[in-house]
């Protein structure tokens, strides 16, 4: 991510460093027509018959500088100055189009590493609620078989308190029948002596 915005300001400084030699050199041109300008006039007031050969050679240095390039006028001026003004509201206007380019691709990854990070956080919960799942399951188990082994203990203990009982009614059962044998044996001892 920060590899591709750094490529991204390299481009933008280049397209913007671009423009500014055209913007340079559309300034020296402008300073060139102001220069002519200054020379034609000063030009024209020595222009009244002045016999300084000093004055004359500069005139005629002048003079092929006007051949060499054309003159340039009020209107050339305005021009240059237009051009100017029109680079660099296209160099602003460029610039802030790769702005918004630049936002527009950032804004773009950063909503695909909010998702990224939505998906791992899903992620990441459904790995909670399984546990948690799992956990809730073994409760559930431990809870059934606890019950279960309540259930068979009282089973086991009602058991054993009747083999209990029974044991003790068998046994006052026998207690009677040896009483009642022994009542008898001693009915009959009575009988055969009298």
């Amino acid at each position: 991510m920060f590899i591709k915005i750094d490529d991204l300001n390299a481009e933008k400084e280049a397209r913007r460093m671009e423009l500014q030699g055209k913007e340079d050199d559309l300034l020296v041109a402008g300073l060139n027509v102001r220069e002519m300008a200054i020379s034609r006039n000063s030009s024209r007031l020595h222009d009244g018959g002045s016999a300084n050969h000093e004055e004359d050679e500069i005139m005629d240095t002048r003079r092929k500088r006007r051949r060499i390039l054309p003159q340039k006028t009020r209107p050339d001026r305005d021009k240059a100055i237009l051009a100017v003004d029109s680079a660099e509201k296209l160099r602003n206007k460029m610039a802030e189009s790769q702005d918004v380019r630049d936002q527009e691709r950032l804004n773009l990854e950063m909503s695909r590493v909010v998702r990224e990070e939505k998906r791992l956080a899903l992620g990441e919960q459904r790995i909670k609620d399984a546990a948690s799942a799992a956990e809730d399951r073994n409760k559930i188990e431990q809870r059934r078989v606890y019950l279960e082994k309540r259930k068979l203990e009282a089973k086991r203990g009602k058991a054993e308190e009747n083999n209990k009982r029974e044991q003790e009614a068998a046994a006052k059962r026998g207690l009677g029948m040896d009483v009642q044998r022994n009542m008898l044996e001693l009915i009959r001892v009575l009988r055969h002596k009298s």
